[in-house]
């Protein structure tokens, strides 16, 4: 898994200096849809992965644990490449999507 996140971060970090411009005006708020699964909330998934079996045939609490901790990363290097603040950016289940506001879907 540390092989992804080394991967992960580069890209996320040049793709937020490439494409996402600190004066651009967004539509807030920003929700990611991301499933928490069987977890409490998308935070407690995101840190979750000692109590992930990954070498079993269930792959369902392994893309729940890498989606949310994808979900969250977004969330904590959003702000310091666009114009978001923390509070603007939320989680949400797919299956709640809200009414307004811009929508990033992980998973």
């Amino acid at each position: 898994m540390m092989s992804g996140i080394k991967v992960f971060l580069p890209v996320l970090s040049l793709w937020c200096l490439l494409f996402l411009q600190p004066s651009a005006v967004y539509s807030r708020p920003l929700t990611i849809l991301v499933s928490a699964g069987p977890f409490a909330s998308v935070e407690e998934a995101a840190t979750a992965e000692e109590s992930v079996d990954w070498w079993d045939d269930d792959t369902a609490d392994d893309d729940v644990c890498t989606g949310c901790f994808a979900a969250s990363e977004m969330a904590r290097f959003l702000p310091s490449c666009t114009s978001l603040t923390a509070a603007d950016i939320t989680f949400a289940d797919p299956a709640a999507p809200p009414a307004q506001g811009d929508i990033l879907a992980i998973g």
